[in-house]
């Protein structure tokens, strides 16, 4: 930034209170964070914590075996946790 000696501290001074009234949109940093890599366990355990706070799911899969590939058509019921009611999709 090209600024002041003045205006660097004003924005010194109020960075972290403007921040820390900031939410992050989850898509928005859902996306960015796909696109970061990092090797270091604590940066990588703050944005993970980063993550979490903005409810930010990034699902995990792992590919199904050829053995289990025939029982991702099975259709398994469902049962309601309000009134217990089963569905079979």
């Amino acid at each position: 930034l090209d600024v002041s000696e003045e205006e660097a501290w004003k924005i010194l001074a109020t960075h972290d209170p403007l921040a820390a009234m900031a939410e992050a949109d989850p898509a928005i940093l859902d996306d960015l964070l796909r696109d970061v890599a990092t090797s270091n366990a604590a940066l990588a355990a703050m944005l993970e914590e980063l993550k979490d706070e903005a409810g930010v799911y990034v699902p995990r899969f792992e590919p199904a075996s050829i053995d289990e590939q025939g029982k991702l058509d099975e259709k398994a019921a469902t049962t309601c946790p309000e009134c217990g009611h089963e569905f079979i999709p």
